[in-house]
């Protein structure tokens, strides 16, 4: 799925968490900035990402890092030397549950803060979740990581395709419709409507 269909997935999630939790307004804005970069963050590996392509150093990083793996891994044995690179590539280690994991596991270390720390990271996780199940919609995910490197698909659409279109369409109308409900929500406790 391209870029612009992860950050809308990702909006559309933070959008149904907070209005099912009751989030008020700068804890929904948290979480839907959360979301939003965590629909985005699992592609900062590949070379034409929308968060590498905004923040140059942070790809220089990322694809310096991901080099220095693969160049050590040349003198491992030649099955594990694959597997390593192959978790250094595109769709590798960031594609797995490795990464939601850990976000959760920081919840409870942020859980004495004011919330929108939490509502952020919560947002995050979701983002994230939301990129990984596009993802094993349009070619698969290692989501086993460290266990298998083996990618689990559900079926194959073309990213940029006529279905990842008309899902980032679905999403804008899911956006569109919870924007309106909590907009109507916030103004009718101060307009009688």
């Amino acid at each position: 799925m391209t870029g612009k269909t992860h950050s809308a997935t990702g909006f559309f999630a933070g959008l149904v968490i907070s209005h099912y939790t009751g989030c008020p307004g700068a804890m929904t804005l948290a979480m839907v900035t959360g979301s939003v970069l965590g629909g985005l963050l699992p592609d900062i590996d590949n070379v034409h990402s929308q968060i590498g392509s905004r923040l140059p150093a942070v790809e220089l990083i990322v694809h310096g890092c991901q080099r220095g793996i693969r160049l050590l891994s040349g003198i491992l044995p030649r099955k594990l030397r694959e597997n390593v690179r192959s978790m250094t590539g595109h769709r590798g280690l960031l594609h797995s549950l490795l990464v939601p994991a850990a976000m959760l596991l920081a919840l409870p270390v942020i859980g004495n803060t004011n919330g929108i720390e939490k509502a952020f990271l919560i947002g995050m996780i979701a983002g994230n979740l939301s990129h990984l199940i596009l993802d094993m919609l349009s070619g698969g995910v290692p989501l086993l990581i460290p266990f298998s490197v083996a990618r689990i698909r559900v079926c194959n659409f073309r990213t940029g395709g006529i279905m990842d279109k008309l899902w980032r369409l679905v999403m804008y109308f899911g956006i569109g419709y919870l924007g309106l409900s909590e907009l109507y929500q916030i103004v009718s406790k101060y307009i009688r409507i």
